[in-house]
């Protein structure tokens, strides 16, 4: 019943006691009719000491099993290798599976990820977490279905304060010079 689609924004947080404090994620609500069926990118991957990456594949079908291939490109600048994980996913119905630490597979620091559905006609879902490795807390980055996204994107909070800081990690995929307009 909203207005417009764009007319609202669900999201959730979950969290879990960690140290003194809470370790969590927040993640937005997810549209089934908008799960892909086509290629797909996860941008701004990294494994490091201070962070490792999750990568998820869900299976959005409710009836047929779908097969997804993964392949992985290398995020620094002059480097071409890629490395496809093998072998394919296949999920049934419904079915969902984490891929911890995905850039370790490859041994990359940083690099992104591309998604074939390459059988069974879908749809998926793809997401990647980042984690901070000492305390846990975690950021959601959603598939992208495209190499450059052309609408605009909300980032819904940035904390900056003694305590804790964000970081917003923009991504060029392509060889062409981009320019990105952030407005606070």
């Amino acid at each position: 019943g909203l207005s417009s689609a764009d007319a609202a924004y669900v999201s959730a947080r979950t969290s879990t006691p960690s140290g003194p404090g809470r370790a969590g994620l927040a993640y937005p609500g997810i549209d089934l009719q908008a799960a892909l069926t086509g290629p797909s990118y996860l941008y701004g991957l990294r494994s490091t000491p201070n962070d490792r990456t999750n990568l998820a594949l869900v299976n959005a079908s409710s009836s047929a099993s779908a097969t997804l291939r993964v392949t992985l490109y290398s995020g620094t600048a002059g480097d071409t290798r890629t490395f496809t994980l093998t072998p394919d996913t296949t999920l049934a119905p419904g079915q969902w599976l984490q891929i911890g630490k995905v850039l370790d597979l490859a041994g990359y620091t940083d690099g992104y990820a591309r998604i074939d559905l390459v059988s069974g006609i879908g749809p998926y879902i793809a997401y990647a977490v980042f984690n901070d490795n000492t305390t846990n807390d975690g950021s959601y980055v959603g598939a992208e279905t495209s190499l450059m996204p052309a609408e605009m994107r909300v980032v819904p909070v940035l904390v900056e304060s003694a305590a804790y800081q964000s970081e917003l990690v923009l991504t060029n995929p392509s060889s062409a010079t981009q320019t990105a307009v952030l407005t606070y």
